[in-house]
């Protein structure tokens, strides 16, 4: 095979490649049971944190050179 045609070829499957279209977030795994991420409500210890920020229960402090870190921990 010419050497320019092997490169069309190439070229033809590169432009097939670019322009098939990307999976749906529908078909990914984690959109599936049992984690169903988008169907799905969070309670882990981030959210729950956020509750209790949202309502005022909890605050959290600052300083200079570690930002929030120590008061998140």
């Amino acid at each position: 095979m010419p050497t320019t045609r092997v490169s069309l070829i190439m070229a033809g499957f590169a432009m097939l490649a670019l322009t098939a279209a990307p999976p749906s977030p529908a078909e990914d795994d984690f959109e599936r049971p049992p984690i169903d991420y988008s169907a799905s409500t969070p309670d882990n210890a981030i959210e729950r944190l956020q509750r209790r920020l949202d309502a005022g229960d909890a605050t959290l402090s600052s300083d200079g050179q570690t930002g929030y870190l120590k008061s998140v921990l």
